[in-house]
């Protein structure tokens, strides 16, 4: 075998501002970024730096990671738990309404990811926001790596939808970095409905033109 596919050093760097850039407009047209490339092409290590940088300038909420050698990193079990629990920790003003929210419903974290993420994230969001204490300048950034390792491919689009039905119907000011192989299951969600609406895509394969790329990112 071939070794798999690395991401040119150059393309890596243009790859981080890209999404740097996306991470920080806050007028951003799209709430989702799929960073999408084969095995190796180093996905991971662009999340990680990004992750990183992000935390180092307050712009971070939450990161995830899915392994499918892990028991409790290759489902969605706790996914919405950890990245509420990683809010609290972004965002004080969250503690009060996530706790609350939990202990108002003992089997709230049995329920379905659509009741996880309105109860843990959009209602405590929305809550701080009615009350005008939401901070101005607050985290915004949720990171997923390795979607494509959550073991139920039916899952991985359920997470995508539910994300998308969250951000659309309640404009909470989150944006999602989601990076995976371009497995048929995610290319279909990624291109269909809802998720579609509020994507952008980035390959990082030999499909990946730093100039062209930038061009119509910076355009769309």
């Amino acid at each position: 075998r071939f070794d798999p596919p690395k991401c040119h050093p150059e393309t890596r760097a243009a790859v981080l501002d890209m999404i740097l850039a996306w991470v920080n407009n806050r007028q951003r047209t799209s709430s989702i970024m799929w960073l999408h490339g084969p095995a190796g092409a180093g996905k991971s290590a662009i999340v990680q730096t990004i992750t990183e940088e992000c935390e180092k300038s307050k712009t971070l909420c939450a990161s995830f990671f899915f392994s499918r050698t892990a028991a409790r990193r290759n489902k969605a079990d706790h996914l919405i738990a950890t990245i509420a629990h990683q809010l609290i920790r972004a965002i004080p003003q969250l503690e009060k309404p996530i706790i609350e929210a939990v202990e108002s419903d003992s089997a709230l974290f049995s329920l379905s990811l659509q009741v996880q993420v309105q109860r843990l994230i959009v209602d405590p969001i929305l809550g701080l926001m009615q009350l005008n204490c939401w901070p101005k300048y607050s985290p915004q950034l949720v990171t997923i790596d390795g979607l494509d390792e959550c073991e139920n491919p039916d899952i991985q689009k359920l997470i995508l939808r539910v994300i998308s039905e969250a951000l659309i119907s309640s404009n909470v000011p989150l944006c999602f970095l989601v990076a995976s192989r371009p497995e048929l299951a995610l290319r279909e969600a990624f291109n269909t409905g809802v998720v579609q609406k509020l994507s952008t895509c980035l390959a990082l394969d030999d499909s990946f033109d730093p100039d062209k790329d930038i061009e119509t990112f910076l355009l769309s």
